[in-house]
């Protein structure tokens, strides 16, 4: 059976300014645009702290308050929950119709779990099948994670695996607690890139090394900033630009602390947010784009450098590897090793035909199995066969 119509549920993000929509916003278009390239329609539910939102691409839902997002509960944010029981209530009363639609894709728990709940209240012929995405980093490394909260993570994913007919994890393939999770039907979705707006070539600025991501510890911003220590004594041009919002006050504070005892003040550039064009620009500039992140395997970051044309280091997991080939693609390392991560830097710092070499493999990457036709391609032949389930 072919899909005809999609509800692609957004995460809230939509009310930042449109040059500065964050990762999951842009995964959220990416995925709405490739599948809509595909012949499918696509709407877009998403929830807004204003009323009388009005976007003709998309159903807005009022969420009454706005919770930081720091506050986070088990499994998704506060308003994520309240953005869900709305989403709950207006479903079963038919206010959103949800039988119209042959595919809910959820990007968060809560939306994933209360639009399978309120499925139930329609007929079995016009019930959607709820794909969930997981972008959850507790799935790729339970360190520091307590074992309280591991328990509770993993039996909400069974009760979610058991009232969904297909969950999407994106990173489950890296995480030690896998077969616990792994009882629910799941397939590797690259997240999407528009590789439309990383065409062209830029400048290469020797020596400078962009990592895009939030202030936060799974990010391992303060890894990148140990391992900077011994690339700036063997390559004195070389300069890091951390890009990205703080999420974690705390964690920032102790890296500033660490770049002042280290004397790197001249050599660390911190950029809370960039538009998006100017985020662009930065990806063709750089002799390097490197990621650390504990959640490379969804960001956006590694993406956008491939399709960007930079030489990227990234972190040997098994997301990232489902992707890249190390040495071909990309240098990986051990995000853990302060020591690898430097000689990786150092080794593409100095070695301009690897560089060169890396960037056309990577971009090619990017075109052939992250942009947003692939990824829309992969989505349609995963899910479609379901539908005569």
């Amino acid at each position: 059976m072919r899909i005809k119509d999609v509800l692609e549920v957004g995460t809230g993000s939509y009310h930042t300014p449109p040059d500065y929509y964050g990762g999951t916003e842009r995964v959220v278009t990416n995925i709405a645009n490739g599948l809509k390239n595909t012949g499918i329609r696509v709407q877009i539910l998403d929830y807004s702290y204003r009323t009388g939102r009005v976007d003709p691409e998309r159903i807005f839902l009022h969420v009454p308050l706005h919770i930081n997002p720091r506050f986070n509960t088990i499994i998704g944010n506060f308003d994520s929950l309240l953005f869900s029981i709305s989403l709950f209530v207006n479903a079963t009363s038919k206010k959103l119709n949800l039988g119209r639609y042959d595919v809910i894709h959820c990007h968060k728990f809560f939306p994933a779990l209360f639009s399978q709940i309120a499925s139930y209240s329609y007929h079995l012929k016009n019930r959607p099948i709820v794909v969930y995405s997981n972008h959850d980093p507790n799935l790729v490394d339970s360190k520091g994670i307590s074992l309280s909260k591991r328990i509770i993570l993993f039996a909400a994913l069974i009760v979610l695996s058991k009232l969904v007919r297909c969950i999407t994890f994106e990173t489950l393939s890296s995480s030690r607690n896998a077969p616990v999770a792994a009882k629910s039907s799941y397939f590797i979705l690259q997240n999407p890139i528009d590789v439309r707006l990383y065409s062209g070539n830029g400048t290469e600025n020797a020596g400078d090394i962009l990592y895009v991501a939030k202030i936060s510890r799974v990010k391992r911003q303060a890894e990148l900033i140990k391992a900077f220590v011994g690339v700036q004594k063997m390559v004195p041009n070389a300069r890091l630009m951390l890009i990205g919002g703080v999420e974690d006050r705390g964690y920032f504070e102790e890296l500033m602390k660490t770049i002042d005892r280290q004397n790197l003040g001249s050599y660390i550039i911190h950029y809370q947010k960039l538009p998006a064009t100017s985020l662009v620009r930065l990806y063709k500039s750089v002799a390097i784009n490197v990621s650390l992140s504990l959640t490379a395997g969804t960001d956006l970051s590694v993406r956008e450098g491939l399709a960007a044309g930079a030489a990227t280091v990234a972190p040997n997991i098994p997301p990232v590897a489902e992707f890249l080939t190390h040495s071909k693609h990309a240098l990986l390392v051990d995000p853990n090793n302060a020591i690898e991560v430097s000689e990786a830097i150092i080794r593409l710092l100095r070695d301009s035909s690897l560089r060169a070499q890396l960037q056309r493999s990577g971009n090619a990457v990017a075109e052939e199995v992250l942009s947003t036709t692939s990824v829309a391609n992969r989505f349609v032949e995963k899910i479609s066969p379901l539908l005569d389930q």
